[in-house]
Formats: C-alpha cells, sequence, structure tokens
C-alpha cells in the first residue's frame, strides 16, 4: 500500500523558500565576509569606520554564515523533514511545536536585527535589504498563522 504524504501548506513552502533564500546566501556571503576581511565586491571598506569594535569583516561574516546562514538552513531542514533532535526537546515541550516552528521565528527576529544593524551602521542602502526585510517578516509572522501551526504541532499523547 502506498504511504499517503500530507501535503504541506502554502505558509510553510512560503516559510521554508525564505528559510532557504537567507540560509544559502547567507552563508555565501559570510564566507565572502571572511575571505575578504577589509573589503570585497559587495562589502565596502570604508563601511568599517562606522562600525565600532569592529576592524574587519571576520566577526560579521562568522555571525552571518554561523547564525543567519546556518540557522536559516537548519530551520529549513526541519521544517521539510521534520527530524527529532534529543537536544531541542525541551524547546518543543515548552512550545508544543516541532523545534523547526521556533526556529524559523528566531531566524526571523535574527536576521531582522541583522538589517537593523546594517541601517544604523551602513550608509548605503541596497533594494536587497528590502527583499531581506521581506523575508524577516514573514519568517517572524508565518509561524503564528494557524496552517502553520497545524502543520508543526505536536502530536497529542493519548492517555488512557
Amino acid at each position: 500500500m502506498a504511504r499517503t504524504r500530507a501535503r504541506r501548506p502554502g505558509t510553510v513552502r512560503t516559510a521554508a523558500g525564505a528559510l532557504g533564500l537567507v540560509g544559502i546566501t547567507g552563508v555565501a556571503g559570510g564566507i565572502e565576509m571572511i575571505l575578504y576581511q577589509h573589503s570585497n565586491r559587495f562589502v565596502d571598506g570604508d563601511w568599517l569606520a562606522g562600525i565600532p569594535l569592529v576592524d574587519s569583516y571576520r566577526v560579521p561574516g562568522l555571525v552571518l554564515a554561523g547564525v543567519i546562514g546556518g540557522g536559516a538552513t537548519a530551520a529549513c531542514l526541519g521544517l521539510l523533514r521534520r527530524p527529532h533532535v534529543n537536544l531541542l526537546v525541551p524547546v518543543e515541550q515548552r512550545t508544543g511545536q516541532h523545534w523547526s516552528w521556533a526556529a524559523t521565528r528566531l531566524t526571523g527576529g535574527a536576521l531582522s536585527v541583522w538589517l537593523l544593524t546594517e541601517l544604523l551602521l551602513i550608509p548605503d542602502r541596497s533594494a536587497v535589504e528590502a527583499v531581506y526585510a521581506a523575508a524577516a517578516l514573514a519568517l517572524l509572522g508565518l509561524p503564528a498563522l494557524p496552517s502553520f501551526r497545524d502543520h508543526t504541532a505536536l502530536p497529542v499523547p493519548v492517555s488512557g
């Protein structure tokens, strides 16, 4: 007998797409910042003068690749595959949702902080920032919708 698979709601597919975009570009952009610590074709070296406590793009690159990109990738895989991770059971017990629900919201929050920091410290603006702002808002808002929550809800234990 063929196993039927529940179709993912549009809210989950949209969030997974945003997480995938943020994950791939975050890791790639972070690696570029780590490799080219003082400037590259995307990041002006003069911007470093306006960033307190930072003298190269190494630390921002690590944050972008590891926290933003890595977090988004983990959240995306979690949404799509729903793996069990023993370390994250307390998160699931607290929220009643698969850990990918919280990871999606945390990624949206981290991306929002990254973008706000950019707006405050970097003088130039780009249309790309608007794309990432939309992604951040989606990652913060979509998990609150019933279809998303229903998809990530943990099974209720049967008592008997």
